[in-house]
């Protein structure tokens, strides 16, 4: 049966030692991860139960290589257009009802990422009990960095987690300070919906979260992961 129109092919990310690329399936998010980034947001950190939402493959801007420099375009609709500098992980297998440890085996992979947001109407739609969707799911949304594999990478450890504004640090935090772990947030998606390979997950951001403007350049560092540098135009 023919289409009406041809279906998009999926994003994909760059594997690093590898000519296949990732195809992207859902993206996931965690909010509040870190909780001197809840508390700068006048929020109280606990465990009780983990804030997920999801941004659109759509909303996916991948780094083709680590030497690229990517491009976003400041989003309509707002005047308070924040950076929050990410450690996104990668899975390659799924399931439901996960456990920990189960999770852990479905990690492919770990990149860097930018969860871009429109903060005036998150507080907006705050404000009015309201979804807040749209401040966070829109075009060009998520920057992604090159992907690389577990089995290249190793253990990520303890990594130092920062972004710069041209040149000015932003943004600082360690892995260890998030409240629920990687395989963690997988088990606790997978009691949700059923988490599958191509799926994503943006781990949160440390606390030091503000706005960007045009011609500004952001550098987003991760440990091993090395660096993605993002400007805006």
């Amino acid at each position: 049966m023919a289409y009406l129109f041809p279906p998009r092919q999926p994003p994909c990310l760059t594997i690093v030692g590898s000519d296949v690329l990732f195809p992207v399936r859902k993206i996931f998010c965690i909010g509040l991860n870190y909780a001197e980034h809840t508390h700068e947001v006048g929020m109280v950190s606990d465990r009780g139960r983990p804030l997920f939402f999801q941004k659109s493959p759509e909303a996916l801007v991948p780094q083709q290589n680590a030497e690229e420099v990517l491009t976003i375009t400041y989003p309509p609709a707002t005047k308070d257009y924040h950076y929050e500098a990410e450690l996104v992980v990668v899975l390659h297998k799924g399931g439901r009802n996960l456990t920990p440890d189960q999770a852990d085996e479905c990690i492919f992979g770990y990149a860097i990422g930018l969860d871009m947001t429109r903060r005036d109407l998150q507080n907006l739609y705050r404000e009015k009990s309201w979804p807040w969707d749209m401040a966070k799911n829109f075009d060009e949304s998520a920057p992604v960095g090159v992907l690389y594999p577990r089995s290249i990478l190793g253990n990520l450890g303890n990594a130092e987690v920062t972004l710069d504004v041209n040149g000015t640090r932003q943004q600082t935090g360690c892995l260890d300070q998030m409240v629920w772990s990687s395989s963690e947030m997988v088990s606790e998606i997978s009691k949700l919906v059923k988490v599958s390979p191509g799926d994503i997950i943006f781990t949160g951001t440390p606390s030091g979260i503000g706005p960007v403007q045009r011609g500004d350049l952001m550098e987003v560092s991760i440990g091993k992961l090395g660096k993605m540098r993002v400007s805006i135009k």
